[in-house]
């Protein structure tokens, strides 16, 4: 499966924008049936997505269901549309929906949004059928009255929790969250780079002029790409001669930690790539 450089949210209700955001750049998409719809479109939303699923998505297309009872009437609109999804996005997850949705057979992602998930996010990552985390932090922040400033600092912990479930459980890096930055897209870039500096890989989006910045923000340059395959050869020419540790061309010690690093810049360039050889 290629890295996921963006996730673009987009209302279920609405299926003039479900059929723009399939024409768009997002690597993946989002078909919302919970906060950004309203209660009484929410019939409306869930067979407008069946529909739209049905006609054919070429990206991959999760689905954020419901919580409480409205959850068990997502699952049985999405269910004959399961072979379809690349997943659900359980929001507000508890350990309870999370096993509800399994039914389906698809990968979750819970969504980590409230104090109580945080303390259960290393629970709810080893759950039957999760394939990632996802953390929520406009509506972690309201749970527990957060006020984050510029520099986002007050959810560094809670931001922690959710990179270091996922890594402990076997799971990928999950996605960056979503920012209601909708106007300066270099605050939302800078955001985007600080998040990528704390172990998420990709971003949620919740308009179509963030994708841009969360796919480059996620691509690695030349420059990147050429000194990760520098490290590679070395790296393979050392082990070859016995040795597991070398020093790289700005004399910094290249370990196998070291290695990881740059096996995964390659794999988010190659994903890139393979992205836009499709285009």
């Amino acid at each position: 499966m290629l890295p996921v450089r963006s996730y673009l949210f987009v209302p279920g209700s609405a299926p003039a924008l479900l059929r723009k955001a399939a024409l768009g750049e997002a690597d993946a998409l989002v078909a919302d049936l919970e906060d950004g719809v309203a209660l009484s479109q929410k019939p409306l939303a869930r067979s407008s997505v069946v529909e739209w699923l049905r006609q054919g998505v070429e990206q991959p297309v999760w689905v954020r269901v419901n919580q409480g009872d409205a959850l068990d009437d997502d699952l049985d609109a999405l269910a004959p549309v399961a072979a379809l999804l690349a997943g659900l996005v359980v929001a507000k997850a508890d350990a309870s929906s999370v096993r509800r949705a399994g039914r389906l057979r698809v990968p979750l992602a819970p969504m980590i949004e409230t104090a109580a998930s945080i303390e259960a996010a290393p629970e709810l990552a080893r759950l039957p059928h999760v394939a990632m985390l996802q953390i929520g932090e406009v509506d972690l922040a309201a749970d527990v009255s957060l006020s984050p400033s510029a520099d986002d600092a007050e959810l560094g912990w809670p931001r922690g929790r959710v990179v270091f479930a996922s890594r402990a459980a076997g799971l990928p890096a999950p996605p960056a969250p979503v920012s209601t930055e909708l106007g300066d897209m270099d605050v939302f870039r800078a955001s985007t780079v600080r998040l990528a500096r704390q172990g998420f890989v990709g971003r949620m989006c919740i308009h179509p002029r963030q994708v841009a910045v969360a796919n480059e923000s996620f691509t690695p340059s030349a420059e990147a790409v050429a000194r990760a395959e520098r490290l590679l050869a070395a790296f393979d020419r050392a082990l070859l001669a016995g040795d597991a540790v070398l020093t790289d061309e700005h004399d910094r010690m290249v370990d196998e930690a070291v290695v990881r690093s740059a096996r995964r810049t390659l794999e988010l360039h190659a994903g890139a790539a393979a992205r836009s050889a499709r285009l």
